[in-house]
């Protein structure tokens, strides 16, 4: 925004210039002879009859005219230099970053303690509360320090034990789920730990449970096939790819006819069917077997060798 003093004060020399242009102009037309003659007496006698006798307002069309052009010119000088100008900033050429007082703070607070994650002693970020626009930080936070800073004592395990939401972890050294998980189960969480480094310690996992198309299988046999290879092993082909047919043949066995015994979850929840409801249940799982017999049986053992060529 264009400074107002200033502004007013480029418009009164701009009024002054316009003046004296009209009281120049005024003495110019008072002039007799040619253009050059009037010219001279001007300017060496102009500058002692203005001031004998400064103020005349009787404007005439061309000393209005000149009047114009000297307050535009004075005005033109004006916003050159206020758009040409250079924006400074006295006093923070090393930048203005400041620690925040504690009022600012309490600006990114949560209304609950334990909905916010915890990002200093006094410094803390809601997850939950809407906040405006201006206080509304992303939720991703990302601690970058070397061994020892503390990045898992003093940022992972406060905001662990926060308990606000649900949590992955990645634990290189094992130790977080011994430490934090006892907590998470008094308080009601189902905590689950995938060892593979130590599978006693490890909560088993079954890829079948997601296999609802043939790709899924497909995809899943293939990661098998290239993680137990082995580095540099090198075998028949003729083996290997009876292998892959044999295990591809028990695991669509496996998908297709084997039905696990129903869990007390699930025994639950059908119990709390209405009549209808596990009437239309029994009729749906009777037709997913009635598809399944209809791709025929598969082939025996002995046969197999007969399809491989």
């Amino acid at each position: 925004m264009y400074s107002g003093k200033k502004f007013l004060l480029f418009s009164l020399l701009g009024i002054f210039l316009g003046y004296l242009f009209h009281r120049l102009t005024l003495l110019y037309d008072s002039y007799t002879g040619n253009s050059l003659d009037k010219w001279t007496h001007l300017l060496m006698e102009g500058q002692d009859e203005v001031l004998q006798s400064p103020w005349n307002v009787s404007f005439t069309g061309k000393s209005s005219a000149f009047f114009l052009l000297g307050f535009v010119m004075m005005l033109l000088v004006y916003l050159y230099l206020e758009t040409g100008k250079k924006q400074y900033r006295e006093g923070v050429e090393y930048g203005s970053a400041r620690f925040g007082t504690l009022k600012e703070k309490k600006l990114f607070y949560g209304k609950e303690f334990s909905n916010d994650t915890i990002l200093a002693q006094d410094v803390r970020l809601t997850l939950l509360d809407k906040k405006p626009p201006q206080y509304d930080r992303n939720k991703n936070i990302a601690v970058i320090g070397g061994s020892g800073s503390g990045k898992t004592f003093r940022f992972v395990k406060p905001n662990l034990i926060q308990m606000n939401s649900s949590n992955i972890v990645v634990d290189p050294k094992d130790h977080l789920a011994e430490k934090t998980g006892k907590l998470f189960l008094e308080h009601g969480y189902q905590v689950k730990v995938l060892d593979l480094v130590n599978m006693k310690n490890s909560d088993g996992f079954n890829p079948f449970r997601y296999i609802e198309t043939e790709n899924d299988l497909n995809r899943m046999l293939t990661v098998y096939f290239n993680n137990t290879k082995g580095s540099g092993s090198r075998s028949d082909p003729f083996w290997d790819e009876a292998s892959m047919t044999l295990v591809r043949a028990l695991a669509s066995y496996l998908v297709d006819f084997y039905n696990p015994p129903k869990t007390r979850e699930q025994l639950i929840e059908e119990s709390r069917l209405s009549q209808k409801e596990y009437q239309n249940l029994l009729k749906r799982q009777k037709k997913e077997v009635e598809e399944r017999k209809k791709r025929g049986r598969y082939p025996s053992f002995a046969e197999i060798s007969k399809l491989i060529k």
